[in-house]
């Protein structure tokens, strides 16, 4: 309840991170996008929106006045609820909805008015688009698919209860996942190392192939069958997960279309979203609750998927088991006690530095995302698309969601890194390596269902 929220509240370590790199370029921002299976009423919509929007305090929050002589920022909640950002426009071809898709994610959500984020309703002949373009620096991307399932519960008059939740509390990651102790962080350092090795070289770049080299970016969306999506399940070899068998595929990927493009691969690095969410509210509060872990491949390693699938495997194992990610937060508030003149100015260092602490890509796996709508409402989803930031000079990102029994991949590309075909190109190349390994595995005993 709004009684219960304090009018400031300090940003979290992440959005203070997400803040400081967020650029024009290539936004820092999450995209989120529901197809439907009818024509949204506007009116309706509008309203559904701002009932969504109390519901969740950082989808009406704003960046409250700061001096840079201070060492923290803080979000600020209006007194009157903010107008709600919401565009509508005809598409009367996928062409015309790329365009739609590309102007909206493009664009930089400013944070000195609220609300964080921006929509569009696209009208399709074939049922609607909604576009949600929402700042990373209020939410992360599970977040933002709470939002949208509020907005569409709302629009369908059905109810949307909420667990009982210290909302402040829920958002301080060093009180849940700072180490305590020296030693602690010293183990997770040392188990950090194991992991991840060390090395004085900057992760592989993906092989650019454009001549455009403007701002903004683009999506290319790729939804596997039912049957496509079920046969993923045969990858997972050795208790391996989905999002093993992704990244992995994703590694394979990168280092064939390198290698097609004369352009070596060395060390392969993934940045890999972690939801701290507790698991009997997985997908609950809208904020950022997610920590970001690297998982790396070297050339030895990537012969073929089934040589590549256990060395991924033993990482995200020990990220997820022994809480590695917590140095991330350990790092964070190491800094945080400088001004914020100094904390603009650090993301100047990484291109000095050879981009070292900028991975190679993104590849984040939602999972198996809960229908927002009970079976047999007259409004369902039929697709459902989300996509992470692809910070420059890492020019890709992908996100992937397996929604109504299909695996849907939204590929966000940097202008500077793909030209629309090329996109396409790359999209089909993890095909390729998808279709490879499952008849490498052909006959193996998988751990899928």
């Amino acid at each position: 309840m709004r009684d219960q929220l304090p009018e400031r509240f300090p940003f979290s370590l992440t959005d203070e991170l997400f803040f400081h790199i967020d650029r024009p370029e290539t936004p820092f921002s999450i995209q989120m996008e529901a197809r439907l299976n009818t024509s949204l009423d506007l009116a309706r919509l509008r309203e559904a929106i701002a009932t969504a929007m109390m519901q969740h305090p950082m989808m009406r929050a704003a960046l409250a006045p700061w001096s840079a002589k201070e060492q923290r920022y803080y979000w600020a909640l209006p007194d009157e609820m903010p107008a709600v950002p919401l565009d509508v426009t005809e598409v009367r071809s996928d062409e015309e909805l790329e365009r739609v898709r590309k102007r909206l994610q493009s664009t930089s959500v400013g944070l000195d008015t609220p609300p964080p984020f921006r929509c569009v309703l696209a009208r399709h002949a074939d049922g609607d688009y909604l576009m949600i373009n929402t700042s990373h620096i209020a939410s992360d991307a599970t977040g933002a698919y709470r939002f949208l399932t509020s907005v569409l519960r709302a629009y369908a008059r059905l109810p949307d209860p909420q667990p009982e939740m210290d909302f402040v509390g829920c958002r301080d990651l060093v009180g849940q996942f700072g180490s305590q102790r020296l030693s602690e962080r010293l183990n997770r350092v040392r188990r950090l190392m194991n992991i991840l090795g060390s090395s004085l070289t900057p992760p592989t770049r993906i092989a650019s192939a454009t001549t455009e080299k403007s701002d903004g970016v683009s999506i290319q969306p790729l939804q596997l069958s039912e049957k496509d999506t079920q046969s993923l399940q045969r990858l997972r070899l050795d208790q391996a997960t989905l999002n093993d068998v992704l990244q992995t595929l994703m590694h394979l990927t990168i280092a064939e279309w390198n290698r097609q493009h004369g352009q070596k691969s060395g060390r392969i690095s993934l940045m890999m979203p972690m939801n701290t969410r507790p698991p009997e509210r997985r997908f609950e509060l809208a904020s950022n609750l997610s920590l970001w872990v690297a998982v790396q491949s070297r050339k030895p390693q990537r012969q073929d998927f089934a040589s590549l699938l256990p060395h991924i495997r033993q990482q995200t194992k020990l990220l997820k088991e022994h809480g590695t990610a917590g140095l991330l937060i350990d790092l964070l508030h190491e800094i945080r006690a400088l001004p914020l003149w100094l904390k603009q100015w650090l993301p100047n260092l990484l291109p000095l530095t050879g981009n070292r602490f900028v991975d190679s890509s993104v590849l984040h796996n939602l999972g198996r995302l809960p229908s927002p709508l009970p079976e047999g409402n007259s409004l369902q989803v039929t697709e459902m698309w989300f996509s992470p930031p692809c910070r420059l000079p890492m020019g890709l990102s992908v996100g992937a969601a397996t929604f109504n029994e299909r695996l849907h991949l939204a590929f966000r590309y940097s202008h500077q890194q793909f030209s629309r075909a090329s996109a396409q190109a790359f999209a089909g190349l993890f095909l390729e390596q998808t279709r490879t390994a499952l008849k490498q595995v052909e006959g193996r005993p998988a751990d899928g269902k």
